[in-house]
């Protein structure tokens, strides 16, 4: 399954990206800013497009998933140029549910690409700082993906 989901074991990164360590309120604010992008509005991981939005998932963020990908991301990832890196704004939000059919998340994740890596938040039910201040959680298992993108992989030649 292709998703934000990775199961590889924390400390397996040939070599970590520069850390951006988000304190509660940093945490806070990349929701607020994902939300008022409207990241719901955002399209799946194109490697998902025959299966439903929600889906089953196999790795630390909940039985079911729901991803959504910024236009940025995929704009680079369709676009005519090679990268080596994902452009700086370059967002994914993966929802997690508890069951194929609760209304709301349980836990929201939220990963932005900055100008010296990635930020990571994770906030549950009640708007609640999870990860944002202990980002190795993220970098152990994102360390083992392509620029730790796990649902696309840098277009290469």
């Amino acid at each position: 399954m292709v998703a934000l989901l990775g199961l590889s074991a924390p400390g397996c990164l040939a070599s970590e990206p520069d850390r951006v360590e988000l304190a509660d309120d940093d945490a806070i604010a990349l929701l607020a800013s994902v939300r008022a992008d409207g990241y719901e509005a955002w399209e799946a991981p194109p490697t998902s497009a025959d299966l439903p939005r929600r889906r089953l998932a196999a790795g630390p963020h909940g039985a079911y998933v729901e991803v959504y990908l910024h236009p940025d991301l995929l704009a680079a990832f369709f676009g005519d140029a090679l990268i080596e890196t994902w452009p700086t704004g370059a967002t994914a939000v993966c929802e997690s549910y508890a069951t194929e059919d609760d209304s709301d998340p349980y836990l929201v994740n939220v990963m932005r690409r900055n100008d010296g890596g990635w930020s990571w938040a994770q906030v549950d039910g009640e708007d609640r700082p999870l990860t944002g201040a202990r980002p190795d959680d993220c970098i152990g298992c994102h360390g083992a993906a392509d620029d730790f993108v796990f649902s696309l992989f840098l277009p290469r030649e």
